[in-house]
């Protein structure tokens, strides 16, 4: 083994003894072999794919040790791992770990591990060990609870859940006071705990493609969420406390069974991106036209009838999706609305379309097909918006 001292680099050789140099290294995955590094100061990234009899003596990471060991059809770590004492991103994703091997426990610097798409049934409770992990990510395995021991991970930023086979959110998770992202997509949750209002940094909240029928009032106590996606569920109400989100932009609740909407949804002033598309909607509350930082707005495959003229009110708005309805007349207030961008009224009713959309400077794309409009419309529309693609088939 050859000795390096004293050096500033820009790789590694295998079979090296390194003594106070520092590493200024590419953005890539290195494989390290037989190597001993000691007094050394990694100032970039170190990212490694392998690694073998190597071993790291007061050493600096200035910005991170990552051990990427993702497909590599892993049931098990070398015992070796366990003695990296300095790693702080673990990737053991797309592996056959069936639960967490007990090296990780031993990595007390350890802030991010990625555990997706492997066969986990449980986690240890001595998962809690690793007190200074920032993200746990879980998603895609078989995963049917969670240790009461969640709660110790009190620098956990970040946890996603996804896909596994959970009935409910253990009530532990909701100590995690530093919590700011909780996806838990495409599990088995039928209820949530009114526990979940006491995350008070959360901002976004990842529930979609569940069996949620209902939603706490609790929800409206989460003053700093941004993003919140309830999409494929089948929620038929909402609460009233939702209008209490304060910082709330995007909210999904596309894929429901929503008839009606509380009208305090209009008190999210915010929001800019709302996605209520293939639920069962008849009626939109007047309110709605108090959401003066609307950009996008996505209202189709209900049941609606009518728009309220309030809609006029959305000045910002840039995108409406208002097909496959039972329209057969829009409000001329919809003429109002001078920053849109895309206008799409497919498979309605229509028998005439507002004089005012003719004036929509900023509108690139017009989707009418399938409505009953005569010729003479579609051609004053297309004379009107010269520089806009209006598209309209007769229906038959």
């Amino acid at each position: 083994m050859k000795t390096i001292k004293n050096k500033s680099l820009q790789d590694i050789e295998n079979n090296t003894q390194y003594i106070c140099c520092a590493f200024y290294l590419e953005n890539r995955l290195y494989s390290i072999n037989n190597c001993l590094f000691i007094d050394c100061s990694f100032r970039s990234h170190l990212q490694v794919s392998k690694i073998q009899k190597c071993k790291f003596s007061n050493c600096g990471f200035s910005n991170g040790f990552l051990l990427d060991l993702r497909r590599n059809r892993l049931t098990a770590l070398p015992k070796e791992i366990g003695q990296l004492q300095n790693l702080t991103y673990l990737n053991l994703g797309s592996n056959q770990f069936t639960e967490i091997p007990e090296e990780i426990v031993q990595l007390p610097n350890l802030k991010k591990l990625n555990l997706n798409y492997n066969q986990l049934t449980r986690l240890s409770k001595e998962i809690g060990q690793l007190q200074n992990l920032q993200e746990l990510h879980l998603q895609l395995n078989q995963l049917t609870g969670l240790p009461k021991e969640i709660a110790q991970l009190q620098n956990l930023r970040d946890l996603v859940l996804s896909r596994n086979k959970l009935t409910r959110l253990r009530k532990k998770i909701f100590q995690l006071q530093n919590l700011k992202r909780l996806v838990s997509r495409g599990n088995r949750l039928t209820v949530l705990p009114k526990e979940l209002g006491l995350l008070p940094n959360l901002t976004r909240l990842n529930l979609s493609k569940n069996q949620l029928t209902v939603l706490p009032k609790e929800l409206g106590l989460l003053p700093n969420l941004t993003h919140l996606d309830l999409s494929k569920n089948q929620l038929t109400v909402l609460p009233k406390e939702l209008g209490l989100l304060p910082n709330l932009t995007r909210l999904n609740l596309s894929k429901n069974q929503l008839t009606v909407l509380p009208k305090e949804l209009g008190l999210l002033p915010n929001l800019t991106h709302l996605d209520l598309s293939k639920n069962q909607l008849t009626v939109l509350p007047k309110e709605l036209g108090l959401l003066q930082n609307l950009k996008e707005l996505y209202l189709h495959q209900n049941n609606l009838v009518d728009l309220p003229k309030e809609i006029g009110q959305l000045q910002n708005l840039t995108h409406l999706e208002l097909s496959q309805n039972q329209f057969t007349k829009l409000p001329k207030e919809i003429g109002q609305l001078q920053k849109l961008k895309e206008l799409y009224l497919h498979k309605n009713d229509l028998t005439e379309i507002p004089k005012g959309i003719g004036q929509f400077r900023n509108l690139n794309t017009l989707y009418l097909p399938n409505n009953d409009l005569i010729q003479n419309q579609i051609s004053e529309m297309k004379k009107s918006l010269p520089n806009c693609r209006v598209v309209y088939s007769q229906r038959y």
